[in-house]
């Protein structure tokens, strides 16, 4: 696949072609998500939110992140990310979310989908 194939263009093209919504939910990146989703031509069209959560009170307050998760897992977790993902495609109405998170050299790219409930942490790795 080329790098093309993987754009915020054609992200939204897709969307747009199948009548899906998008959230985006994001940390230490700071809105670089939502920004580069939103400078897509179309993107009005199908981008419903996106959320800054910075602090554990924005998580669990907007995001509805469990304090026992943050507890038990970390602010920088999949659990947290999961969470984090379904409060904002949640709190945006969107058929899709998708969430980055990047902290200490570990990146989470997690994505959740409101028909089937499906959830998967897309690349969980620590960036060399």
């Amino acid at each position: 696949m080329t790098k093309s194939e993987y754009s915020p263009a054609r992200l939204v093209a897709l969307l747009r072609e199948r009548g899906l919504t998008l959230a985006a939910a994001e940390s230490c990146t700071g809105g670089l998500l939502a920004k580069t989703l939103t400078d897509a031509a179309g993107a009005s069209d199908v981008f419903q939110c996106g959320i800054v959560a910075y602090s554990e009170q924005i998580k669990q307050e907007l995001l509805g992140v469990s304090e026992e998760t943050l507890k038990r897992y970390s602010v920088v977790s999949a659990e947290t990310a999961a969470e984090m993902a379904a409060g904002v495609r949640e709190a945006g109405h969107a058929d899709h979310a998708v969430l980055v998170e990047y902290y200490a050299l570990m990146f989470h790219l997690f994505a959740t989908d409101s028909r089937s409930n499906a959830q998967a942490v897309l690349s969980p790795h620590a960036i060399q």
